[in-house]
């Protein structure tokens, strides 16, 4: 489904991405693991078409989508900030992402069996729930734009390790909706357990992969 090759990224002068090639199977869980700074978040920006990589090809279903807008091609990025409408419910903070409104009360349901915690708060405000609630809204969110390929950028970013496990427990029911992920993770204990496969960058180079 996804194949980087050679893959360079430049911030001005800075070499942030070195010859990155790596490979996910359609249907499959990937992680992308490393320390902070190691050019995982910036592979997640070449691929969704954030950055254009100066030298080397990002192909999507057979195409070279390197430097395109890849959300209209079926691929979704969720940043490790958590933007949602605190002001909002969950049931609105849903429904505001709505834009195709006749297939959203189909999706919206589908969000809710996959996250049962978001269908026991639907009509809390979204700025009340704790963090993990908060991140499973805002992938609940990006799941509402029907993804083929959705890209995670640290999810369990800012939680405790209970919480952080809470979040990854949901990649499988993510994943059972024919939705392939892609997801950067600084611990690796929990990218192995959720993963197929996995691809350990530093420095901006891959320097080891194999399969969980």
């Amino acid at each position: 489904m996804l194949c980087l090759n050679k893959v360079n990224v430049y911030y001005g002068e800075i070499h942030a991405l070195k010859d990155v090639s790596l490979r996910v199977a359609e249907g499959s869980v990937a992680a992308l693991c490393g320390s902070a700074g190691s050019g995982r978040s910036t592979c997640l920006k070449a691929i969704a078409g954030a950055i254009r990589p100066r030298t080397g090809t990002v192909f999507f279903r057979g195409v070279d989508i390197a430097g395109e807008r890849a959300d209209r091609l079926g691929i979704v990025a969720v940043p490790d900030e958590r933007r949602i409408f605190a002001g909002m419910t969950v049931l609105e903070n849903l429904q505001v992402t709505a834009s195709l409104p006749e297939e959203y009360p189909a999706r919206i349901e589908t969000v809710l069996r996959v996250f049962p915690l978001l269908r026991q708060r639907q009509h809390m405000l979204a700025g009340c729930l704790p963090g993990e609630e908060q991140q499973m809204l805002v992938i609940g969110r990006a799941l509402l734009l029907a993804p083929a390929l959705l890209l995670l950028d640290e999810p369990t970013r800012g939680l405790g390790p209970p919480q952080a496990e809470t979040i990854m427990r949901c990649i499988p029911a993510i994943n059972a909706l024919g939705v392939t992920i892609l997801l950067a993770e600084q611990n690796m204990t929990l990218a192995l357990a959720a993963a197929e496969k996995y691809y350990v960058f530093a420095e901006g180079q891959v320097t080891e992969e194999g399969f969980g």
